[in-house]
């Protein structure tokens, strides 16, 4: 929060110190934002606090109008730009959303939040090279951030590039993070692409170390979102080592499933996402 302006401003940022510090209520919520629109004095914080809390009542509508308030008093406010930023894309207006967080990043290049929404942002337009711009230098604010490095990955691999040392790297954090956020996750998303008329996740699982049997990679297919028509998976056991092809590919729906494919070795990411894609274009709705 930007350094409050007027009395009022003060006030406001008081109350929202108060709304933080016990568990999100409706009633609660109500009572603060008449609070906050009592105040005559109203600064920038004002309007960020007033905005912050019509979004937490669900009126993205509303907490836009409030916060584009708040920058047009301070202009120079990266934090009211980023949570601008967030009432645009609750409203979904995208393009308006990745201006507000530019403009964020702008007035404060060191602003980490507005740099990873920027770099999302252009990622989902399909921007991939300012989007692992905009990555890596959050990456450059938080070394150690792993969900700053999934992304990173992921960014380097839909540019084509061998992201296998930020791959290296990301597994290095998660062992050795303290963080229970980080700990609790058990796989990570490390590439994303459409082909077959599918919209894929590549998925790699983690383990310290991975279970003997286990998949080493899954292609998830949704044929809208949210909905997993098939799966693709990279998998290796103790049977298929011993019958001297350590990875196979298989293809499982619902209620079917295949092998499709084996290796002795696991080619370059890039030739198997190539592999993977011809598979893809050869399944039709209903097809395990």
């Amino acid at each position: 929060m930007i350094h409050p302006r007027t009395p009022g401003d003060a006030r406001a940022a008081a109350i929202m110190q108060e709304v933080d510090a016990r568990p999100a209520d409706p009633a609660a919520l109500r009572a603060a934002l008449a609070e906050v629109e009592a105040i005559a004095d109203a600064g920038p914080v004002t309007f960020i606090v007033r905005g912050q809390i019509l979004g937490d009542l669900g009126r993205a509508a509303d907490a836009a109008k409030a916060l584009e308030q708040a920058v047009a008093l301070a202009p120079d406010s990266a934090d009211a730009w980023y949570a601008l930023g967030l009432s645009y894309a609750d409203l979904g207006r995208h393009a308006d959303a990745l201006a507000a967080w530019q403009a964020a990043v702008r007035a404060d290049p060191a602003h980490r939040d507005a740099t990873y929404n920027a770099g999302q942002a252009l990622y989902n337009l399909g921007d991939f090279e300012q989007a692992l711009a905009h990555w890596r230098r959050s990456l450059e604010l938080a070394p150690e951030d792993f969900f700053v490095l999934k992304k990173v990955v992921q960014a380097e691999n839909a540019l084509g590039l061998d992201a296998a040392a930020t791959r290296a790297r990301l597994l290095e954090v998660w062992r050795a993070s303290a963080d229970p956020d980080v700990r609790r996750q058990q796989s990570f998303v490390f590439d994303q692409f459409d082909a077959g008329g599918w919209r894929v996740m590549s998925v790699e699982l983690l383990g310290d170390p991975l279970p003997i049997d286990a998949d080493v990679m899954r292609f998830v297919a949704e044929d809208r979102p949210g909905h997993v028509a098939f799966t693709i998976r990279i998998e290796t056991s103790a049977y298929a080592r011993s019958r001297g092809t350590p990875f196979v590919v298989s293809v499982s729906n619902s209620t079917e499933y295949k092998v499709v494919d084996s290796y002795q070795e696991l080619p370059p990411y890039h030739d198997l996402r190539g592999r993977v894609r011809q598979l893809l274009e050869s399944i039709r709705p209903g097809t395990p």
